[in-house]
């Protein structure tokens, strides 16, 4: 590990930009911002109730808090909340683009559109049971039903659900992650990774992984699983769809966000923040 940072407690999500790491602390109700040149803490920004999910861009963090029914938007260059979004249901999974931000609906089958010039949500679509993880890519939208064991193809021009892919049964479909190729879904209940090729929706790999995999995160070279019960974190390249490397990260290792230069991964029980470094496995 090249570095293990000190954050607020009960760490969940992980987002990761070129000059910021942002780290949702759920027992504490914050984020913390972790300066990737540092290794440190440089703010700490109070958020909802229960904070679960994180998705960044340039002009903004958004944070969904799964016990107060809202999203709030944080300027990343004062480190304040601009706008608490008041949500139809509670949130799980967040994932935006400067167009588009997506959040499912946990407890009533949902996922909600915000727009980020308005900070108001736009459209409700139903999708399946206990939605989750949930990730945009120029394809569409994607979400993890973790009670159906299927995931939702959301076409943002109609917004409306365009295929559902069924997974293995048991698979409690858990994190999303999506480049311009591939959907990586992991399989919370069957140690797996599962791949979808967003053209035809249909699943064309499924990769063994680490007990309880949960969070994903994916890059064009690489796409990295933290596996919960096992405090591992498996790198599988996507051009062969085969583990690379297995990690020890830490026991209650939860979340992940990652870029080319940079991963790191959240320890709930430890309250950290760890950083791996991608060239070292």
């Amino acid at each position: 590990m090249a570095a293990t940072v000190e954050v607020g407690a009960g760490p969940e999500g992980v987002a990761v930009t070129d000059d910021a790491v942002w780290v949702v602390n759920s027992e504490a109700g914050s984020v913390s911002r972790v300066d990737p040149t540092t290794n440190e803490v440089v703010a700490t920004v109070p958020v909802g109730f229960s904070p679960f999910g994180v998705a960044a861009t340039d002009d903004a963090v958004w944070v969904s808090n799964s016990n107060d029914g809202t999203v709030s938007r944080i300027d990343p260059t004062t480190d304040e909340v601009t706008a608490t979004v008041e949500l139809p249901s509670l949130p799980g999974g967040i994932a935006a683009d400067d167009e588009q931000v997506w959040v499912t609906g946990f407890d009533d089958g949902t996922v909600m559109r915000i727009d980020p010039r308005t900070d108001a949500v736009l459209t409700t679509v139903g999708v399946g049971r206990a939605p989750n993880g949930v990730a945009v890519n120029g394809a569409g939208v994607w979400v993890a039903n973790a009670r159906d064991a299927t995931v939702s193809h959301v076409d943002p021009a109609t917004d409306t659900v365009v295929a559902t892919v069924e997974l293995r049964a048991g698979t409690q479909p858990a994190g999303v992650a999506a480049t311009e190729d591939a959907v990586w879904v992991t399989g919370f209940g069957t140690a797996t990774l599962v791949r979808i090729d967003p053209a035809s929706d249909e699943v064309v790999a499924t990769v063994e992984v680490g007990n309880q995999a949960n969070g994903v995160a994916a890059t064009d070279d690489a796409v990295w699983v933290v596996n919960q019960a096992d405090g591992t974190l498996t790198r599988v390249d996507p051009a062969t769809d085969e583990v690379v490397a297995t990690i020890d990260v830490g026991a209650s290792s939860n979340g992940v966000g990652a870029s080319v230069e940079q991963v790191w991964v959240s320890r709930f029980d430890e309250a950290l923040a760890v950083r791996v470094d991608p060239d070292g496995d």
